[in-house]
């Protein structure tokens, strides 16, 4: 086994997914994934932000320690000297590549994050629609970058990161996706909220605001105030994200590399629905709607040894809790 695949689907909650008993059909990809992978019931990222949460996952370090966008007062705690998985894998001769979705996690915003990596593909080809210095990538984009990529170094060991963004809100995922699930809220009685500050409890935060109706200068006159819009919209993110990922599978079969791939899927952290006031967002908090994230490892063919791959519908999935911090160390136990 020497090819990895790591994907981290931003903002995937752990209980909205098909295999975690979720009833909306968000992830056949994703369960069938998980029907031949050792799957973690609690797997628990150390932040509920994105630039720290995956830099823990690359240096095995928390928070606290590497300091990455965190800061006290007003000095910044950045230290970013860790060494990462992506450099031990680099000086072991393996091909390294990342291809990210958010400006978030770009070269300019956080270059630690590429420490290691030889390509780090941080192009972004669109704007988020109520912030517009906010820039992203499509899944189907980001992965067509990391396919190309693959095709280039499939006969080499190598180490690819693909990150996908579009669960992330504003939930805006692509059509028939995105408001795929639209139809099972029509006609319910709507769940009424206002518009509040980003990070403020009660209500929805301003940069999630979905139909809005603008004034000429701008301001907002009308916008979707029915929770259940969001919701269904939230887990039409997953149903367009999960789609891309089964594409990016039968991709990788037909170069006929997949077999041999470790494949491992996480996400760097959750999202508030509701829970304790807090609803569409994340990084205020530690709580568990936050913070735990699916964890799914497939092992290669060469790893199985004759034995029987696991099967989600057999083997109850591990119960036990572990952190997105133990990822890095594992990778290099297989090794």
């Amino acid at each position: 086994m020497n090819q990895i695949l790591l994907v981290t689907i931003d903002t995937l909650r752990a209980d909205r997914l098909g295999c975690s008993g979720w009833h909306r059909a968000t992830s056949p990809a994703l369960d069938r994934l998980a029907a031949e992978s050792v799957t973690f019931d609690w797997a628990l990222s150390p932040a509920s932000y994105t630039g720290p949460a995956h830099y823990s996952l690359m240096t095995a370090r928390y928070p606290s320690f590497h300091g990455v966008q965190f800061r006290n007062c007003r000095l910044a705690l950045d230290r970013c000297d860790d060494t990462t998985l992506a450099q031990v894998l680099a000086k072991a001769g393996y091909a390294t590549g990342a291809f990210v979705s958010a400006s978030v996690l770009g070269l300019r915003n956080l270059r630690p994050m590429a420490k290691g990596f030889h390509t780090y593909d941080d192009r972004m080809t669109r704007h988020e629609s109520n912030r517009p210095a906010e820039l992203r990538r499509l899944a189907a984009d980001t992965n067509a970058a990391a396919l190309a990529w693959i095709q280039k170094h499939r006969t080499e060991p190598f180490f690819c990161w693909i990150h996908l963004m579009d669960i992330h809100g504003p939930y805006e995922a692509p059509e028939p996706r995105g408001g795929q699930f639209l139809g099972e809220v029509m006609g319910k009685e709507p769940w009424v909220l206002e518009a509040v500050k980003d990070g403020e409890l009660g209500g929805i935060p301003e940069y999630q605001l979905l139909n809005i109706l603008r004034a000429p200068d701008g301001s907002v006159l009308d916008y979707e105030r029915n929770y259940n819009y969001y919701a269904a919209r939230y887990d039409g993110g997953i149903r367009y994200v999960d789609a891309c990922f089964g594409q990016l599978l039968d991709e990788l079969g037909r170069l006929g590399i997949y077999d041999q791939l470790l494949v491992v899927v996480t996400s760097d952290h959750g999202e508030a629905l509701g829970e304790n006031g807090v609803f569409f967002f994340h990084s205020l908090t530690v709580s568990m709607d936050q913070i735990r994230v699916p964890l799914l490892v497939r092992l290669p063919e060469s790893m199985l040894s004759g034995a029987s791959r696991p099967r989600v519908r057999e083997d109850a999935p591990i119960g036990v809790q572990v952190s997105t911090l133990d990822i890095a160390p594992t990778l290099l136990d297989f090794l």
